[in-house]
């Protein structure tokens, strides 16, 4: 008979299973590791398989496990309403058995757990199967078990309380499971995107440098001095475009991995940008360019390196979005406890339909003017994984503004260049 004691024990359960699932949600490893992650939450568990329906084969798949050798399970293919297993599939009810049950409940026959042993010798004593439903839709099973038939296992798991517990794990369960697939499925577009993008922005330059090469290389015609200059710095110019779109793609691959280092040290911003300024200079003949920080700007605790990378990225993009020419602008002051810098240029502008996905990976600006749409993102998680914010405002037609901010920090004197 179920009292207060046993309701509060099995909400700590629910909390508990949430913190771990919660706390260990990595795309590649997630499904891998789930049964175990359950096992180790749950009172009275001791094993489990995870079953999840594959719509191309129309079966149910064991995805983990826990307590069997997960080789010997994992060709196993269960169909609709095959087994008890996939009875539960069909009806979408919790169902629990005793050891008596287990031949048949795990029977198929497209291969049987019936033979399959377990990493511990000992039998079950009872199991129950639950079916993982998302928004009315069966995604598949989970079977756990208790093989030591002890008091406080799952032998009164048949009580009307029990079920409904099995029943939320069952929906916490679904709704990671389906936010695994949504991850899984997003990420599978943007490789798509991806090689489209690096399909396209490669041809371009590869196309360029080829047909100078070829020129260069014909034997039939003569080439000035100055013509084979023309030729040999334009092969320089789209070698340096593919360069730096293959550094892109390496600076963002490197934040996704987790390998983004930041080293703070004391910084003197204005230094940081006239430098990035420079720099960005010699890339353009239509663009002039204006620094200007407020007098006895505050030294920050930042990376000088990344910071770099968040000016650079900034400045390429308003020089790119302002194909004209113009005025660029680049400005520091203090608000409070943090200090604000703008990069602001006189060119097409953004729409506000854009404005707020800009610092998405792989998202571009609908325009002829190429690009990756990394440099954006990488700014955003530079400057995030500094304590800042970046965000963007714009007018189409006469320009944009990107802000970002870095905190202050009781560590250096006042700039006074």
């Amino acid at each position: 008979m179920r009292g207060p004691q046993c309701e509060d024990a099995r909400a700590c359960e629910v909390v508990a299973v949430c913190r771990s699932l919660i706390g260990t949600f990595h795309l590649e490893n997630c499904l891998k590791d789930l049964v175990s992650i359950l096992v180790k939450s749950m009172r009275g568990v001791d094993a489990g398989i995870l079953l999840l329906y594959d719509q191309s084969r129309d079966s149910l798949i064991p995805t983990s496990a826990h307590g069997y050798e997960f080789e010997k399970i994992e060709e196993i293919r269960l169909g609709d309403g095959e087994s008890e297993i996939g009875r539960v599939f069909e009806s979408g009810e919790v169902a629990i058995y005793g050891h008596e049950d287990l031949a048949e409940s795990l029977k198929a026959a497209k291969g049987s757990m019936e033979e399959v042993p377990y990493e511990g010798r000992a039998r079950t004593a009872r199991f129950a199967i639950m079916p993982l439903v998302f928004d009315g839709v069966t995604v598949g099973c989970l079977l756990l078990e208790n093989r030591k038939g002890d008091g406080a296992s799952m032998d009164g798991l048949s009580e009307p309380f029990n079920r409904d517990f099995l029943r939320i794990i069952a929906e916490i369960l679904a709704l990671y499971i389906h936010g695994y697939q949504l991850l899984r499925r997003s990420q599978e577009k943007r490789l798509s995107e991806l090689a489209s993008l690096l399909s396209h922005e490669l041809r371009t330059p590869l196309t360029c440098i080829k047909g100078y090469a070829t020129a260069l290389l014909r034997e039939d015609t003569t080439w000035s001095p100055d013509t084979m200059r023309q030729f040999l710095e334009a092969i320089d110019s789209e070698a340096n475009a593919m360069n730096d779109l293959i550094g892109s793609l390496m600076k963002s691959s490197m934040i996704e991995a987790g390998f983004l280092r930041i080293k703070k040290q004391p910084v003197l911003l204005e230094r940081v940008a006239r430098k990035a300024v420079e720099h960005a200079s010699l890339r353009t003949q239509r663009h002039r360019f204006f620094v200007k920080f407020t007098q006895q700007f505050p030294v920050v605790e930042a990376d000088p390196e990344r910071i770099r990378q968040v000016f650079d990225n900034l400045l390429d993009n308003a020089i790119k979005y302002s194909p004209n020419g113009g005025l660029i602008v680049v400005q520091g002051r203090v608000r409070r406890k943090e200090v604000v810098i703008s990069v602001a240029d006189q060119g097409i502008g953004i729409g506000p339909e854009s404005l707020n996905r800009l610092f998405e990976k792989f998202y571009r600006v609908k325009s002829d003017l190429g690009g990756m749409g990394l440099g954006l993102p990488v700014a955003r998680e530079i400057v995030e994984r500094h304590g800042g914010r970046i965000w963007a405002q714009s007018i189409p037609g006469k320009g944009s503004t990107f802000y970002f901010t870095l905190p202050l920090t009781k560590i250096g004197e006042p700039d006074g260049d």
